[in-house]
């Protein structure tokens, strides 16, 4: 995830009230120095501030102040060298315990450092720390007063565990912080041009001095576009918002949280310091809303006549809304945005690329997305797999999580880009950790198939849970394949119909034919073939070729329906026609004792050498039987040694069996005892009786001195195999798993 910081302000001067006195404070964000922003190299203090910074601090404060590399400790090495040690960092603003804020925060005596904020996302946020906590303790270290505090912490490096304890509410807790590292200025966004046509900044000391602040909390409005929401509402350049609807802004961070995503409340009620005064400011945000809304809303459906066609009302009023927004907001670039996402919703592609690259060219990252889109897709402009991968690679630098997915999906396919394995997983796992289900997927297949890493089960089976638990039924499939085959985890056919069956309720395909198959067998459930029929059914219906085949091979062994060879054919054939190379096979079965079909030879030649092309070992013996016997095409010994040989490579005993009649015989190879002999004995040892029997007539006769004769050796071959669908599958190295 990103991490978020709290703009690069040093110290904080601010009013609070404690009881029933008002009392000046001031606030430092603990990055183990104070910032490392600071232009002249020494703290900066109120002018009456009268705590003391001793030396060593001071020392330190100076050595901070330039590059961010330089934000480091010296220690020595056990051989006496020098090593660089880059400080950790807490993410968190202390201030120094008064004895009025002891008496307010319930303290025995005047001790500790008061937690006054908290960096979101930052280690502290992560830990459980909170604002107004008081910090006594780090490590082993007391915390008597707020100095100390980033002295102890400048000795641990960042990744380093220390507890924490804190005073909350009168008790005292203890937190395990991971301290990270302090982030670097390009990270810490000083101004941002918000929804409302103004820019406002991070009240920095120096812009403080610029613009004669004496309070630094709140965001700085530095400029209003003329004609905007904010200019219209009232809003002047030099005001500082220093609330929300009702919430105190101490950062631009904050502010950016509470208008990001636009709360119901309307107007926005703005609290703001112009001068010596505050002033409330409501501004109008309805017209903003709206945009946002209809922008990204489905569309609409109108009945027309008996059917129901849909047409994207929402899309004119969205461009309507997002126009006006724009046109108040001329250079929000999620306005521009948002005005190029309703054009593209209403079809005018080449406007809404034409509106995503100036929202683009701005650096926002949705809009460097979508444009990205738009060139992989080809709408709006000519496809351009380069331009589409710069594109996304822009927004993936920015962390947007699907632009990241994206480019790792480009690098995996090698669109516009040298295909790379490695770096698609390394995409694919920036997006996974911020929760993109489909790249959390990927990440699991590659971990499954070892492409771009080790092959790692448990890898796989971690990541596929993730993406499961978010409700991505490609994931909860493939988890339940898994279990079902005990790869990563133990072998538990119930959780693998536990999560067949809710991928099923979403309509998944492949998890009907897969808990179709669970009932056929008995696996984690009862054997049904009633149910297992059903499932097939209603995945065959959306098209599944596995299920086709399957409800076919339940039609023609009359298993949980009436047998009907007609109805098991006419599922083959649906199979068969999208390459299913089983299907293919059954069908030439068919064609050939027909059965469901006229007894057509050459049909079912014509099917075999489908499924034979497609390296199904069963289909190559059928198709070398019938050249052999010269059914459908021209009689040929050689072609069938040929298909014999290539099923053989599968280890196939019939095709074993077969090649050793060829052999024994001298049909389409010269006639080699030994290697008849040799074919023989592996169909023998896979338990193909023919092959034994064929071996004892061989060896018989051998002895004896009889000729072979030929018609004990006829090549043999079964109509429709008695095997289950999933015998067949595993034969054939899966169906659908």
């Amino acid at each position: 995830m990103l991490n978020k910081i709290i703009g690069n302000d040093s110290v904080w001067l601010k009013w609070v009230f404690c009881g029933r006195r008002l009392i000046r404070i001031f606030t430092i964000i603990l990055i183990i120095n104070f910032n490392a922003g600071l232009a002249t190299g020494k703290p900066i203090l109120p002018k009456n501030y009268s705590g003391d910074v001793n030396s060593h601090a001071q020392k330190h404060l100076n050595i901070v102040a330039g590059k961010r590399q330089e934000v480091q400790k010296v220690k020595a090495n056990d051989d006496g060298k020098e090593k660089v040690v880059t400080p950790g960092w807490l993410g968190v603003m202390i201030q120094k315990i008064t004895s009025d804020l002891a008496e307010t925060f319930g303290l025995a005596s005047v001790v500790g450092a008061l937690v006054g904020d908290v960096v979101s996302n930052g280690p502290a946020e992560k830990a459980g720390i909170k604002r107004g906590d008081v910090i006594v303790r780090l490590g082993n270290k007391e915390i008597k007063e707020m100095k100390i505090l980033p002295q102890v912490i400048s000795g641990n490096p960042p990744g380093t565990k220390v507890e924490v304890e804190v005073i909350r509410n009168g008790e005292n807790k203890v937190f395990i912080v991971t301290l990270g590292v302090l982030p670097s200025k390009k990270d810490q966004k000083v101004a941002m041009v918000d929804l409302f046509g103004m820019e406002v900044r991070t009240i920095t000391p120096e812009i403080a001095k610029k613009f004669k602040l004496e309070k630094t909390d709140g965001v700085l409005v530095s400029k209003v576009t003329p004609k905007s929401v904010a200019a219209k509402s009232g809003i002047r350049e030099k005001d500082v918002i220093i609330e929300v609807n009702r919430k105190p802004v101490h950062s631009l961070v904050e502010y950016k949280r509470y208008t990001i995503n636009l709360p119901t409340e309307n107007p926005l009620l703005f609290l703001v310091r112009r001068g010596e005064f505050t002033v409330f400011i409501g501004l109008e945000a309805s017209l903003i809303q709206e945009c946002d809304r209809l922008a990204a809303s489905p569309y609409d459906q109108e009945s027309k006549g008996e059917g129901v066609k849909f047409k994207n009302l929402n899309a004119e009023k969205a461009i309507a809304a997002c126009k006006k927004a724009v046109e108040l907001n001329p250079d929000s670039s999620r306005f521009i945005y948002q005005y190029g996402r309703a054009l593209d919703k209403g079809k005018h592609y080449a406007k809404a690329a034409e509106w995503y690259r100036k929202a683009a060219e701005q650096g926002y990252a949705a809009a460097q997305h979508s444009l990205g889109v738009m060139y992989y897709t080809g709408r709006g402009v000519a496809q351009d797999y380069k331009e589409a991968g710069r594109l996304y690679r822009k927004a993936a630098e920015q962390g947007f999580a699907v632009a990241q997915y994206n480019l790792g999906v480009m690098y995996e396919n090698g669109q516009g880009v040298a295909q790379d394995s490695k770096e698609a997983v390394k995409y694919y796992r920036k997006a996974a950790e911020q929760g993109i289900t489909a790249a959390q997927y990927n990440l699991g297949v590659m971990y499954k198939h070892g492409q771009g890493v080790a092959q790692d089960y448990k890898e796989a089976v971690k990541f596929y849970r993730k993406a499961a638990e978010q409700g991505d039924v490609d994931a909860q499939h493939s988890l339940g394949v898994m279990y079902q085959h005990g790869q990563g985890v133990a072998q538990d056919y119930k959780e693998a119909g536990r999560l067949y069956r809710k991928a099923v309720e979403q309509g998944y395909a492949a998890a009907q034919n897969n808990l179709g198959v669970m009932y056929q067998h008995g696996q984690g459930v009862a054997q049904d073939y009633k149910e297992a029929v059903k499932l097939y059914r209603k995945a065959a219906e959306q098209g599944a070729t596995d299920a086709q085949y399957n409800l076919g091979v339940m039609y023609d062994n009359g298993r949980g329906v009436s047998k009907n060879f007609a109805k098991a054919v006419e599922w083959y054939r649906k199979a068969a026609e999208q390459g299913d190379a089983a299907a293919q096979d059954q069908l030439g079965f068919s064609y050939r004792d027909g059965k469901g079909v006229p007894k057509n030879y050459a049909k079912a030649s014509e099917w075999y050498r489908k499924a034979a092309e497609q390296g199904l070992a069963g289909a190559q013996v059928n198709l070398g039987v019938m050249y052999q016997n010269g059914q459908g095409v021209a009689q040929d010994s050689k072609e069938a040694v040929k298909w014999y040989r290539k099923a053989t490579e599968h280890g196939d005993a019939v095709a074993q069996n077969n090649l050793g009649v060829m052999y024994d015989n001298g049909w389409g190879v010269p006639k080699d005892y030994q290697e008849a002999v040799y074919w023989y004995k592996k169909s023998a040892k896979q338990g193909y009786q023919l092959a034994k029997k064929n071996l004892r007539l061989l060896e018989s006769e051998r002895t004896r001195g009889e000729a072979a004769r030929a018609r004990r050796f006829e090549p043999y071959y079964s109509p429709s195999p008695k095997k289950s669908p999933l015998e067949i599958c595993q034969d054939f190295g899966g169906c659908g798993f």
